[in-house]
């Protein structure tokens, strides 16, 4: 498995592995706090999903059996707790929002291996740092076709301001400011 930079993780759980009634396929990606699966569900395989496990790699570390996790040292104890609390506040919210359109949905949430698992649908597509890229390029794109002639569109297609990449998100929905890791 690897992470998002392509290198080989060393904290994400091995293939094969079960979760309640998932198995782990693959680890999709990583950031600061979390680690995130595509696993199948154990009787239907053909069942995709995200599982994105509370990870704070700063904070925690694998015991010798590869799968439960632990603080470090006292001291990040307090804080992994605190970090613990606010992913199954996470998991709350996003049941919350779960009809609405674009924001993933928490299937279901558990505890195991000493912290936390958030299970979502797995959606096949682009992650959201290559869409905030095209996006840009493509805005770039017509900002300076517009320069060139005003009023011409010089073979671009007219821009739809609600949906500038014509990909089904608006700019109300994707923050072209800032990005962060699962």
């Amino acid at each position: 498995m690897t992470s998002p930079d392509g290198r080989p993780s060393l904290n994400a759980l091995p293939p094969g592995t079960v979760l309640h009634d998932y198995v782990i396929d693959s680890e999709l990606g990583s950031g600061g706090f979390s680690i995130v699966y595509l696993a199948r569900h154990r009787l239907n395989t053909d069942w995709l999903f995200a599982i994105k496990e509370y990870f704070p790699r700063e904070l925690v570390a694998r015991d010798g059996d590869g799968g439960n996790v632990r603080p470090v040292n006292t001291e990040a104890d307090g804080a992994f707790e605190d970090g613990l609390r606010r992913f199954r506040d996470e998991a709350e919210q996003l049941r919350r929002f779960r009809n609405e359109r674009y924001i993933v949905s928490c299937l279901n949430y558990f505890e195991a291996n000493g912290t936390a698992y958030l299970v979502m649908d797995h959606d096949d597509g682009l992650p959201l740092s290559e869409f905030l890229r095209r996006r840009a390029a493509l805005q770039a794109r017509v900002r300076g076709a517009g320069r060139q002639g005003a009023g011409e569109n010089h073979g671009f297609p007219e821009p739809d301001h609600e949906d500038p990449c014509n990909c089904g998100f608006t700019n109300a929905l994707v923050p072209s400011h800032s990005t962060t890791a699962m």
